[in-house]
């Protein structure tokens, strides 16, 4: 990863806000990375000096890094997530047995 000279680093173009000591946005980023310089990343940290970092550079790479577990939840207001997450819970399928006994 080689650094291009300063004097072709655009700093004009970057923009830099911070919200506070655990969130920070970063622009147009001209420090050259794996896959260029970074369109933005946003940064956040936790009291226990957790890092949580995504963003997207001009190679056309989205990011997505994190210190600790990181968590998808989907769908669970759709009639799909009901009907397929009902039949495989286990209350349900203990149901289904004592009714089929009676």
């Amino acid at each position: 990863m080689a650094q291009r000279p300063f004097e072709l680093q655009n700093w004009q173009s970057r923009n830099f806000f911070s919200f506070g000591p655990k969130f920070r946005l970063d622009m147009c980023n001209p420090q050259m990375g794996l896959n260029g310089t970074d369109v933005y990343n946003l940064y956040a940290v936790t009291d226990n000096k957790s890092v949580c970092i995504n963003g997207l550079s001009e190679g056309g790479v989205y990011k997505i890094y994190n210190d600790g577990p990181i968590e998808f939840i989907a769908g669970q207001k759709s009639q799909h997530y009901h009907q397929h997450h009902h039949k495989q819970c286990p209350q349900h399928q203990h149901q289904q047995q004592h009714q089929h006994r009676h």
